[in-house]
């Protein structure tokens, strides 16, 4: 049968600052950005006598932002970590089959609020070929923040906990999912699906459960 994504979520409520602060002198600057964008750029590892790298990027409205390393010929391991003015790592990774078919880095962080961010990114050392980077602004989407928690065939029982106190948790969009966090989940056959916030220490909730269509 063919694979169903189905997505839940849980409203939380909580305050997101977004007041950033000026990125350093040694942080390339890649612009500022106000509407869905696409820009790449390379490198050659062996020119440099860091194995890592750093740039900034500014949002003057809400954005899902993708960074990855897909289109890179490095024999070698890349990593990216994205991250906001306070250095928080808003997403990283060092490796991703999924997305990339020689396993080079790929990151996303749904709805990124307007300010200034920043890019690390790292490479094995010693080895040879490029790394090219594409960093794509796109128009909000939820489903892009979802927590993979698999794919079943079977009975499957999940829990999970959020802290709402924690300003890193939720969405960030001013629609009918902000502050919710969002699971995805793969069947592979007809089931009764049963969701709760049975347990749960907040005064109100609310649950939605979509298709990969939203």
């Amino acid at each position: 049968m063919k694979k169903r994504i189905l997505l839940l979520f849980a409203l939380c409520f909580m305050t997101i600052g977004n007041t950033f602060g000026q990125t350093s002198d040694d942080i390339e600057n890649l612009g500022s950005f106000s509407a869905p964008f696409s820009t790449k750029w390379g490198l050659y590892p062996p020119n440099y006598t860091d194995i890592s790298t750093r740039y900034s990027f500014t949002l003057t409205r809400p954005l899902d932002i993708v960074v990855s390393h897909c289109e890179s010929t490095l024999e070698g391991g890349t990593g990216i970590f994205l991250l906001d003015k306070d250095y928080m790592v808003l997403a990283a990774n060092v490796g991703d089959y999924e997305h990339c078919v020689d396993g080079h880095a790929y990151v996303v962080a749904p709805c990124l609020l307007p300010g200034t961010y920043m890019i690390e990114m790292d490479w094995s050392p010693n080895v040879r070929g490029s790394v090219y980077t594409q960093l794509q602004g796109l128009s909000p989407n939820v489903i892009r923040s979802a927590k993979n928690i698999g794919e079943y065939n079977s009975y499957f029982n999940y829990i999970d906990t959020k802290d709402t106190s924690d300003p890193y948790i939720g969405y960030r969009s001013d629609d009918i999912y902000r502050n919710s966090v969002c699971y995805g989940f793969y069947l592979l056959c007809n089931m009764d699906i049963t969701v709760s916030h049975c347990g749960s220490e907040m005064d109100e909730t609310s649950l939605y459960l979509l298709d990969e269509k939203r």
